[in-house]
């Protein structure tokens, strides 16, 4: 979100997080009453509204490790990465980072199918287990 300076992110959990005003809160609540003021402010069903919303499939993948090495110092680490995002092409998203409190590293893949999803996860786990797998 503070990448983008996006005002509105959210999780697959369901947790949301508004930047903009004075609620730094997910609360459903608060995420009730915001969505239904877009649709009085817009005169649209809240089915227009996310008419064009395209959900993708995500897995994420837990890889014990036996040290957290910054990913940017495995180069096969960062190939996978980077070769997972080409092959996205921009149609999905690729997060890999550490637990901040287990050893492990965790590896979350979007993608517009579930076959292309599970293929990238299981190149980057994998990358990350030979490298640094327990």
């Amino acid at each position: 979100m503070q990448k983008t300076g996006a005002t509105l992110g959210g999780e697959q959990s369901g947790h949301i997080l508004f930047r903009d005003g004075d609620a730094t809160t997910g609360d459903g609540l608060a995420t009730a009453l915001r969505v239904m003021e877009v649709m009085v402010r817009s005169r649209k069903p809240l089915a227009d509204l996310v008419g064009d919303l395209k959900v993708f499939p995500q897995v994420i993948k837990n890889i014990r490790v036996r040290e957290k090495t910054p990913f940017v110092q495995v180069p096969q680490i960062q190939r996978a990465i980077a070769e997972a995002e080409g092959s996205l092409n921009g149609n999905g998203r690729v997060v890999v980072r550490y637990s901040g409190t287990e050893a492990l590293a965790r590896v979350m893949v979007e993608a517009e199918n579930e076959d292309t999803m599970k293929t990238l996860a299981d190149s980057i786990a994998g990358a990350i287990q030979a490298a640094l797998g327990v």
